[in-house]
């Protein structure tokens, strides 16, 4: 049986006609059915799980461990080694202190060992091939269970309950959502309408503004950076009569109390964000009551650590995330670094959910933006090659900018580069980008890496402080 994430891979490469009469057919259904019995279970079990005690979160946490632990040592030949090799069996975790038996996972380890960490277990066709955004400079891909979504789709929205959301309710969103020629559509699956972060010029903002009235839903989700450059509009032209937006949803880049505070003043709504990531260890948002992070128990077990690896528990300091993710049985991710920094917080919250809590996520995290002709800023977590296999014969590549509307792609061949993969790449950057950026690719001999060994996604000339300071 096709998976949702199947389903909806179909659908997004499909004709508008047939999206149209696609939509036609499937809104009668309950979101509930829509999105499978996996989604019905994981919300029903989270309506209850959030209200666990401590003792009862930190029992299950310790069980999900077990289970990934002992499943990963008996069907991923990665994790079979390296248990092996330093003498450990799963039954000697029994601890959370346990786990620092364990070495760290990194997105280098991951592309060492991208074999070795599938499981021989888990039926291929039931796994699917996702890529990050590739903030680190060489977008990291694995494998994952095509059910993921589902599971994922339910902690959001249980998530965003905490706001008003309803599974009824429809959104409209300005993310990297696939759009061709157009401005906006609508997503008959997850009942939103798409607008293109990629176009943001001052004639299409007035349009987004008459089709946001025209629409009349209750909450928009986007980038904070696209937002403020919608939040800046608003309050420049002194536009007033929005939507009454219940909740305006931030995610997938860092946020700023200055953007969240100038996007509150335009939507005259409350501004609600949350951390996550494409590999799926750490998902972590804000409740009724406070900005903090609750990080979900239920979804991965998360670590604080200093440079040194040890963990870090004072109030108020610093460390790497680390995350052992519940769900990806295809190709485990236990112990993992995603990159992002965190400021521990050791309180419990007015809410009433014991879930820990952090404050700051991606505090340390540089922040990749590309200013477009209009002086808007644009993420490279937008600039998701959705078709892996354009980048194949590409070594290594590197976006540069020096100039207000101009990237230049900087691209390492391989050895079995082709004329036609250039023409792959421009084409399927340009249907993101449109007219916003001028593409030019160049070809290199090596990219340079960062005094720390990494390799950047971006190396801007210009000052990206201006332009956020601009949009205040």
């Amino acid at each position: 049986m096709i998976s949702i994430t199947q389903f909806k891979k179909v659908y997004e490469k499909s004709p508008l006609l047939f999206k149209r009469l696609l939509g036609y057919f499937l809104s009668p259904i309950p979101p509930e059915f829509l999105y499978g019995k996996n989604f019905r279970i994981y919300r029903a079990f989270l309506k209850k799980s959030q209200w666990w005690d401590k003792k009862k979160l930190e029992e299950y946490q310790l069980q999900q461990l077990h289970n990934i632990i002992k499943y990963s040592y008996e069907n991923v030949p990665y994790y079979k080694k390296i248990f092996d090799e330093r003498g450990i069996k799963p039954k000697d975790i029994q601890t959370f202190d346990d786990l620092e038996k364990i070495p760290f996972l990194t997105k280098d380890i991951i592309k060492k060992n991208f074999h070795k960490l599938i499981s021989r277990k888990f039926p291929r066709y039931k796994m699917v091939y996702v890529s990050t955004g590739g903030t680190s400079g060489k977008r990291l891909y694995f494998l994952e269970p095509a059910e993921s979504f589902a599971i994922e789709w339910a902690f959001i929205t249980t998530m965003w309950e905490r706001v008003g959301f309803k599974l009824s309710d429809i959104r409209i969103v300005v993310t990297d959502v696939p759009i061709k020629g157009k401005l906006w559509e609508f997503d008959c699956i997850k009942r939103e309408w798409r607008f293109s972060p990629f176009h943001l010029s001052q004639k299409n903002l007035q349009k987004y503004i008459e089709k946001f009235r025209e629409i009349n839903c209750q909450y928009i989700h986007g980038y904070p950076s696209s937002l403020t450059v919608l939040a800046k509009f608003i309050l420049n032209n002194q536009i007033y009569n929005l939507p009454k937006f219940k909740a305006v949803l931030l995610g997938s880049e860092p946020v700023f109390l200055w953007q969240k505070e100038l996007i509150k003043k335009a939507f005259n709504t409350r501004v609600f964000s949350w951390y996550g990531q494409t590999e799926k260890v750490i998902l972590a948002g804000e409740c009724e009551k406070s900005q903090i992070y609750h990080i979900f128990p239920e979804y991965g077990y998360i670590e604080v650590v200093n440079s040194n690896g040890k963990r870090v528990s004072q109030e108020g300091e610093f460390g790497e995330l680390v995350g052992t993710g519940f769900y990806n049985f295809a190709m485990p991710f236990i112990r993992y670094k995603p990159g992002d920094w965190g400021q521990v917080i050791n309180k419990t919250c007015k809410c009433g959910r014991n879930y820990p809590l952090l404050t700051k996520i991606d505090a340390k995290r540089i922040v990749n933006m590309i200013v477009t002709k209009h002086g808007h800023l644009i993420s490279t977590t937008a600039l998701n090659f959705r078709n892996p296999k354009i980048l194949n014969n590409v070594e290594k590549f590197q976006f540069y900018q020096e100039k207000e509307g101009e990237l230049i792609l900087k691209i390492v061949k391989g050895k079995n580069y082709k004329a036609d993969d250039t023409l792959k790449i421009m084409n399927e950057l340009n249907n993101q980008i449109g007219h916003a950026v001028e593409l030019k690719i160049v070809f290199v001999d090596k990219i340079p890496l960062t005094e720390r060994g990494k390799q950047k996604i971006l190396e801007q000339k210009l000052n990206i402080e201006n332009y956020l300071q601009m949009s205040k």
